[in-house]
């Protein structure tokens, strides 16, 4: 089973290779909107018989859907590499796509996009340029200008609690940065639930080809559950903030 999901590890370890594939699918998803695999079976040909699996990824922006099938585009160079043919033909039974939770399918490109604007003003052109008199004092104010860079990066990424490192930490109560960091706990969870589906719903899949029956089951991590026990102990104010972010420092 770790073979499927980690054909690359030499490892036999089921749990690191699930927690490497969510990893890597979740980081495809926030960038690309989705993450996209071809479900592949091998065959052994002394029994002729389909005895394995693997999800093999394909770069989401090169797959194209229409009403006539689904289609993979392979960059010139590459098709001339490897002596494949420019736009591949998927069959749409074994094309697996991950998705984002429901509240965030419009919401993660949006957020992309306002950080990639939000990067790109690191100075204003102008200050670059030399002024005609060197000894002029110029009136923007630079500290107000990365302080309302981080407000910007604070208010894009709210709804997701990324701290950005901890960039904007200084203009933060405690009581909210415990808020931001419960508030991000909670949604490495939201993203990681739909992906273990739709791993599991392959499962089912190459189960019934192969004859297996199988099921991915995640343990001894936090709950959405313990999460919002976790935000209501916080909006109580009866709990150290220590007790109550000690059980995710470990498990997120």
């Amino acid at each position: 089973m770790h073979y499927a999901l980690d054909s690359r590890s030499s490892r036999r370890d089921l749990a690191s290779a699930v927690c490497k594939f969510i990893r890597e699918c979740v980081g495809t998803i926030l960038y690309c909107g989705r993450s996209l695999y071809e479900l592949v079976y091998f065959t052994d040909p002394a029994v002729e018989k389909v005895v394995a699996f693997e999800l093999s990824n394909i770069p989401p922006p090169a797959v194209v859907r229409t009403r006539r099938g689904v289609y993979e585009y392979v960059p010139l160079d590459v098709a001339r590499q490897f002596k494949v043919p420019e736009r591949i033909i998927l069959d749409p039974d074994r094309v697996v796509e991950f998705k984002p939770p429901n509240g965030f399918r419009h919401e993660l490109p949006r957020i992309m996009k306002d950080l990639a604007s939000i990067s790109s003003l690191i100075v204003p052109d102008f200050m670059l340029t030399i002024p005609p008199d060197p000894l002029s004092r110029s009136p923007f104010d630079v500290q107000a200008h990365f302080s309302m860079r981080e407000l910007a990066v604070a208010a894009t990424t709210r709804k997701t609690g990324w701290s950005a490192r901890g960039v904007f930490s200084k203009q933060m109560l405690e009581y909210y940065s415990l808020h931001l960091f419960l508030r991000s706990q909670e949604f490495k969870i939201e993203l990681r639930n739909p992906v273990l589906d739709t791993l599991n719903e392959v499962l089912r899949r190459a189960g019934r080809v192969i004859g297996f029956d199988a099921q991915i089951v995640v343990s001894g991590l936090p709950t959405l559950e313990d999460v919002r026990t976790a935000q209501a102990n916080l909006a109580a104010g009866s709990t150290p903030f220590s007790e109550i972010v000690e059980p995710f420092l470990y498990n997120s």
